[in-house]
């Protein structure tokens, strides 16, 4: 997992592996608001999120998941502290998560979202 790379392939928009202030200052606003995001669901204040919490927000951003799909989330994704996830993680996720339905509303293939996030997490 390297959530540092995923974000600057989101944001470094003319591809040359750098980001100008502009870019710094979106890829700021976005962590800090997967931050707010990944605080509203961590109730406990650990620092972590459990696979209940992770399923809230999961759903909360309007992706229908299964307890199965974050089950392998947690397996794949709090290999530090089992069943814990922390916030790296979390916005690895969220980010990959958004990337591939972007990339699947422009798709036509007809596969539906869910077989493709299944796909994704049985890699």
């Amino acid at each position: 997992m390297n959530t540092i790379n995923v974000i600057l392939q989101i944001f470094d928009k003319d591809d040359n592996c750098r980001i100008d202030f502009d870019e710094f200052s979106k890829i700021k606003n976005y962590v800090a608001e997967w931050k707010i995001i990944f605080d509203r669901y961590d109730t406990d204040r650990s620092g972590t999120i459990d696979i209940r919490e992770i399923k809230s927000a999961i759903l909360a951003m309007g992706f229908n998941v299964s307890t199965e799909f974050c089950n392998k989330l947690g397996w794949r994704f709090c290999q530090d502290s089992p069943g814990k996830m922390h916030l790296d993680a979390f916005i690895f996720i969220c980010a990959t998560i958004h990337a591939l339905e972007k990339d699947h509303r422009r798709s036509t293939s007809g596969v539906l979202f869910v077989d493709v996030l299944n796909r994704w997490i049985d890699q």
